[in-house]
């Protein structure tokens, strides 16, 4: 209900990850009995840093941002708040992986980033500038090049995976172009 702690996510038998649980299969109208766990109160943590501009190292105050669980089980995206002495806050973040992302002043700056929440993350320095324009070209070998390729950027993260950035269409020519890309490694 309303006000009370939130629960941690449990799968069945005692497992907090999808890779951990365990199927369940019944026939239609089947009964089981004995299939038991426990909730709990969630242990929430939170994170706390702050934004500099890349290229000056002053604190950013006017920056819109929040965290996104990479997890089914967490409960959804947390909004955050910049402090009175600039550094910034998000709060109540189940344990789990998030995806921190910001806007500048409403601007099309954007920035993301991984971070693993299993205790309070502090002082995290979130450096945030315009970007670098990426530019490119597909080219066909033996064939004609199909019109309008959809071409993506993904960012590679620490789990492994990555968080694509919007897509591109392609010119008559094969070219396409990012912008705003921020520092990282990218498929």
């Amino acid at each position: 209900g309303a006000g009370s702690p939130p629960l941690a996510a449990v799968l069945y038998p005692n497992a907090t990850r999808l890779e951990d649980a365990q199927a369940l299969k019944l026939a239609a109208g089947e009964e089981r009995e004995n299939v038991n766990f426990s909730l709990s109160d969630a242990t929430l943590y939170r994170i706390t840093g702050k934004f500099v501009d890349r290229a000056t190292g002053q604190t950013l105050t006017n920056v819109r941002f929040g965290a996104s669980s990479e997890s089914p089980l967490s409960p959804g995206g947390r909004v955050g708040e910049i402090l009175a002495d600039g550094t910034f806050e998000i709060r109540d973040l189940a344990p789990g992986g998030y995806l921190l992302g910001t806007t500048l002043g409403g601007t099309t700056m954007l920035y993301s980033r991984h971070v693993e929440v299993n205790g309070n993350v502090s002082g995290l320095i979130v450096a945030i500038g315009t970007g670098a324009t990426v530019k490119g070209r597909v080219r066909a070998e033996g064939a004609d090049l199909p019109e309008k390729l959809t071409v993506r950027l993904t960012a590679r993260n620490a789990l492994g995976g990555g968080n694509p950035s919007l897509p591109t269409v392609t010119k008559p020519d094969g070219s396409f172009e990012f912008e705003h890309v921020q520092p990282g490694t990218y498929d």
